[in-house]
């Protein structure tokens, strides 16, 4: 009978190698390892544990903040990163893959702790770090620009780019935009954010991931999106139809469905004045059971698996009450959150608010800064809306039941802002 040969390798195997030798102490830093490099070693692996381990809640902390307060022991910490990265090699980076992760932990609880701490640590690891600088450079970057310090995140996001990060690009152009957004006056420059859109016009290579790929589509479109909501005329329409052509990439696989979803929005948003996208709106329709998709589709709710018919009830019953015959009907209209948080619902609420009928209005505007004021006053612009009053209250807890009170003829508290 022939023995397969699958089997009769497997018998020789044996005879035709030696023994595999064992592994040197070397391989593995874990072992026998000095007293100093312990806390990192313990940091490491309480963050591998489960988020609800009682352990992890109780050590984690305290390991973390005596780096972050303390100067000898961050540059132990350090020394500690050294010892271990000193293992990693071109083919086998597990411990500066490891490594980052546990610096992207400790330096963002720095930041928080200790202002400077965290983006000191990232710089001081940055000699013992020699395979993956491009990770390393992107949690500098997105450190510094938490912190606002937007010269030294665009310096860290460059040299992530030149190390090969894609995922850079896209944070280099948020940091770019940022800039130019706070280099002038509040509201919108001509050119202001054409060196960020540039930033993300990158050409993909063979080996991008699509998940880089989304990042920097995705931040292309939303540049242009932005761009196109202070625009007018032929300019505006020029730059809403290059982000949809940066949506329609996003909307098909082998992109995530969430981020498929994100893309066929907007889309679906212009379909009544580009009909060409109208196949958005049934797409979003079908597979994500996106309402206002069904709606300009022509599709009945109540057949769409993903759809939430209670919801589209009640989205009936408030286009009813947005539509009142009284002239002399009173529309309350409240803005609150910082500029990037307003813009994001700018559009939708300028169409909303050309869409109704004429009535007498109130705004109260709860914004953060000259900003978020300036795309409340482009709203208020582009709808054609004329307030009788505009309040601006910032954020006081006070503002909205006080401007409920007057509104409705109650009397209004004593302590108002």
């Amino acid at each position: 009978m022939k023995r397969p040969l699958s089997g009769i390798l497997a018998m020789t195997a044996g005879l035709a190698c030696p023994p595999a030798p064992s592994l040197p102490e070397r391989s593995n830093p874990e072992s026998n390892a000095p007293a100093e490099h312990q806390r990192y070693l313990t940091i490491r692996r309480l963050l591998g544990e489960e988020p609800q381990s009682a352990e992890r809640a109780e050590r984690l902390l305290p390991l973390v903040s005596e780096v972050c307060r303390d100067d000898q022991v961050r540059r132990q910490f350090v020394d500690s990163v050294g010892w271990s990265t000193g293992y990693a090699t071109e083919d086998g980076q597990g411990p500066e893959r490891l490594a980052l992760e546990v610096l992207e932990h400790v330096a963002t609880a720095c930041a928080r702790i200790r202002p400077g701490s965290g983006l000191e640590l990232l710089v001081s690891v940055e000699p013992h770090i020699r395979f993956d600088r491009g990770r390393l450079f992107v949690l500098e970057a997105r450190l510094a620009a938490v912190q606002d310090d937007l010269q030294a995140a665009e310096a860290h996001a460059r040299k992530a780019v030149k190390a090969g990060s894609v995922h850079a690009v896209a944070l280099l152009a948020n940091v770019q935009a940022r800039q130019a957004r706070q280099a002038g006056p509040a509201g919108y420059r001509s050119g202001m954010l054409d060196e960020a859109i540039a930033t993300t016009e990158t050409k993909p290579g063979p080996k991008w991931q699509a998940i880089d790929l989304a990042a920097i589509l995705s931040t292309r479109a939303r540049l242009l999106t932005e761009r196109a909501f202070w625009e007018d005329g032929e300019a505006r329409t020029r730059s809403l139809e290059a982000a949809h052509r940066a949506f329609r990439r996003l909307s098909v696989p082998p992109f995530l469905a969430a981020t498929r979803r994100s893309a066929l929005d907007p889309l679906c948003f212009d379909a009544p004045s580009w009909p060409e996208l109208k196949p958005a709106c049934e797409t979003g329709a079908r597979e994500f059971g996106m309402l206002g998709a069904a709606r300009v589709a022509g599709l009945d709710v109540d057949e769409l698996e993903e759809a939430d018919a209670e919801r589209a009830a009640a989205l009936t019953r408030a286009r009813s009450l947005l539509r009142p015959t009284d002239a002399e009907a009173l529309g309350v209209w409240v803005v609150r959150g910082d500029e990037t948080e307003v813009l994001e619902w700018a559009r939708p609420t300028r169409t909303l608010l050309r869409s109704l009928p004429k009535m007498r209005w109130l705004v109260v505007d709860r914004t953060s800064g000259p900003r978020a004021d300036a795309v409340v006053g482009r709203i208020v612009q582009v709808s054609g809306l004329e307030p009788e009053l505009s309040l601006d209250l910032d954020r006081n807890p006070r503002a909205v039941p006080c401007v409920a009170a007057l509104v409705s003829g109650r009397v209004a508290p004593g302590d108002c802002p």
